[in-house]
C-alpha cells in the first residue's frame, strides 16, 4: 500500500513530535484475524450485512498516489466487509469547497502538516471550533484538555494533557489515519551539517562542503 517510506499510522500525532509520546489505538498489537473479526462483529452490530451493506462515499483531491490509496482501502472494505464505496474524485479546487458540505460524503481524504514541532498544533485542529475542523468533532472534555495544556507552563504537565486528549479522541473515531508522511532528500556525500528533523528544515547556514 505504500511505497515512498511512508509510516502506517494508528495514532494522530506523528513519532519525533517535540515533548511527546504518540497515542495509539488498543487494538495496535492485535494479530490481523482478530482486527477483522471485530471489525465484523461491530459491523453486524450496526446492522449491516453482505446483503445489506454500508454504503459510503469517499471525496478525496484528484492525485494518482492518493487515489491508489482509496482504492486499496474501498477494497478491503469490501472483501472484509461488504461495504460498497463510491470515491469522488475532485479537482483540488473544487476539492476545497466540497470538503466542507457534509452533504457530499461520508468519508473525506484529508492530510495536515504541521506549522511548528508541537503536539498542539496537530490535536487543535480537532477543537469544536476549529476551521480545520472538517470531522465535525465536537467533545467538550476534548477542548478543555486543549485549554488546560495551552494555559500551563509546565512541559511534563502539557504533554500528559495532550497526551490524554489526543487518547480520548481516538476512542471517538473521528479520524482514521492511514499513514504518516515521510521526506526524501538526496545529499552529496561531502555535504556536511545534514540532520533529519521532523519539520523537514534545512538550513545552510548548518551545511558545510568537505575540505573546505
Amino acid at each position: 500500500l505504500f511505497r515512498s517510506g511512508q509510516r502506517p499510522a494508528y495514532g494522530f500525532v506523528p513519532p519525533g513530535t517535540w515533548n511527546y509520546d504518540p497515542q495509539s489505538w488498543e487494538w495496535l498489537k492485535l494479530p490481523d484475524q482478530e482486527r477483522l473479526a471485530e471489525a465484523r462483529r461491530l459491523y453486524a452490530l450496526a446492522g449491516y450485512s453482505q446483503h445489506a451493506p454500508l454504503r459510503l462515499r469517499v471525496l478525496i483531491n484528484s492525485n494518482n498516489s492518493i487515489k491508489q490509496v482509496a482504492i486499496a482501502v474501498a477494497s478491503m472494505w469490501k472483501q472484509t466487509l461488504g461495504v460498497d464505496t463510491e470515491i469522488i474524485d475532485e479537482e483540488y479546487r473544487v476539492f476545497l469547497d466540497s470538503r466542507r458540505d457534509t452533504s457530499r460524503w461520508e468519508v473525506a481524504r484529508l492530510g495536515w502538516t504541521a506549522d511548528y514541532n508541537d503536539a498542539g498544533n496537530f490535536l487543535d485542529t480537532l477543537r469544536s471550533r476549529s476551521a480545520n475542523n472538517d470531522a465535525r468533532y465536537q467533545r467538550p472534555e476534548y477542548d478543555e484538555l486543549l485549554d488546560r495544556a495551552t494555559s500551563s507552563s509546565d512541559p511534563s504537565d502539557r504533554r500528559h494533557l495532550l497526551e490524554a486528549a489526543e487518547k480520548m479522541m481516538l476512542s471517538d473515531y473521528p479520524i482514521l489515519p492511514i499513514y504518516f508522511y515521510s521526506s526524501k532528500r538526496l545529499i552529496q556525500p561531502y555535504v556536511k551539517g545534514v540532520t533529519a528533523n521532523p519539520l523537514n528544515r534545512l538550513y545552510s547556514k548548518h551545511l558545510t562542503i568537505k575540505g573546505q
